[in-house]
């Protein structure tokens, strides 16, 4: 690995003394994600134990990713590239709005079966008040 990369993620972490830089590992993630860009690196965060990925293009280190993850596997590379708006953009808003439309469809399907289930139960009770026997109803 180049001293000028080693470098430049060392300066970044002035501004965050609780992160370590993860150069390697055993299965080569660091290594590996840089090959898919060589921007991005990895960051553990001592204080929330957790992994991050950021990128030397966002000045900030503000703009990481905490990954979902306790550990470096092939997990991380997948979701760092499922997750790439540079190289899946449209497609990741396309997911967002078929999540959300089966989302909506999934709440107004359980409203509806929330209304029938209350229509069902209320239905006598309805019934014999609008007859005037509402007094004739069996307490349970």
């Amino acid at each position: 690995m180049n001293t000028f990369f080693r470098h430049e993620v060392q300066t970044r972490l002035v501004e965050k003394p609780e992160c370590s830089p993860v150069f390697t590992s055993t299965l080569r993630i660091p290594e590996r994600l840089r090959e898919y860009d060589p921007n991005l690196f990895i960051l553990f965060n001592n204080k929330t134990e957790r992994f991050e990925i950021h990128s030397l293009t966002d000045r900030s280190l503000i703009g990481g990713t905490v990954l979902p993850y306790k550990s470096l596997d092939a997990r991380t590379l997948d979701y760092v590239k499922r997750n790439d708006i540079r190289a899946r953009g449209e497609a990741i808003f396309k997911e967002l709005e078929e999540h959300e439309r089966k989302m909506e469809k999934q709440r107004k399907r359980d409203f509806s079966n929330w209304v029938e289930a209350v229509g069902k139960e209320t239905r006598k009770e309805f019934a014999l008040s609008s007859l005037g026997l509402d007094h004739m109803k069996t307490v349970y």
